[in-house]
């Protein structure tokens, strides 16, 4: 069977070049997404993040036995709700930040069939959270993007670059901030992890 390459049709999206800054056209995706508040560094998040991944890979052999579908798990991705403007001199409380974690979809792969795999899972795991996970579109539309390689702790400069960037061709940065993780984080050196930051733009009045 055909491998279905979301990596490389998307891969502007999800394998930008390295230090790559511009502007993107993201359509409407369908993602396994779950949401929380919590300390993104905390026991909470991480759990909800082996939940995901828990639920998408056996989604992902399902769909190959029963779709005669083969794909790859797409990279994690979160969205966060910092409540400032990009480059606000606010701290982001970390303690208490609303997130959205998700796990890109193929549109061959219906609802009812993770509902399915959900079942088999919780049978075998019962794993907290699997429940709050559900099958969702997410739509950007225009995004300035960049790729930021170093520590999560050094994203700022990344994102005034992102700022500048917008604002040198009229364009303000609006809406949640959106990380796409190239790498894992639990084994990779923090200076060599990859990270695409997204921000939704309009243009200036």
């Amino acid at each position: 069977m055909p491998l279905l390459n979301l990596r490389k049709q998307y891969g502007h999206l999800y394998k930008p070049s390295p230090r790559s800054l511009g502007f993107v056209d993201v359509p409407r995706f369908r993602f396994l997404m779950i949401d929380g508040r919590s300390d993104v560094r905390g026991i909470e998040f991480k759990e909800a993040i082996a939940t995901l991944m828990a639920l998408a890979y056996p989604v992902k052999f399902a769909a190959k036995k029963q779709l005669d579908l083969s794909y790859q798990v797409m990279p994690l991705e979160g969205v966060y709700k910092t409540f400032a403007r990009p480059g606000d001199a606010v701290p982001v409380d970390l303690t208490e930040l609303p997130w959205r974690l998700m796990s890109l979809l193929p549109q061959e792969v219906s609802g009812d069939l993770v509902d399915e795999v959900r079942d088999k899972v919780a049978a075998k795991k019962g794993l907290a959270g699997l429940s709050d996970i559900r099958v969702q579109t997410f739509t950007e539309g225009q995004c300035v993007q960049a790729t930021h390689i170093g520590p999560y702790s050094q994203e700022s400069r990344t994102i005034e670059r992102m700022i500048a960037y917008a604002d040198e061709r009229g364009f303000d940065l609006v809406g949640d901030h959106h990380e796409i993780y190239l790498g894992d984080h639990e084994r990779l050196a923090p200076e060599k992890l990859k990270t695409v930051l997204r921000y939704p733009v309009e243009r200036r009045a």
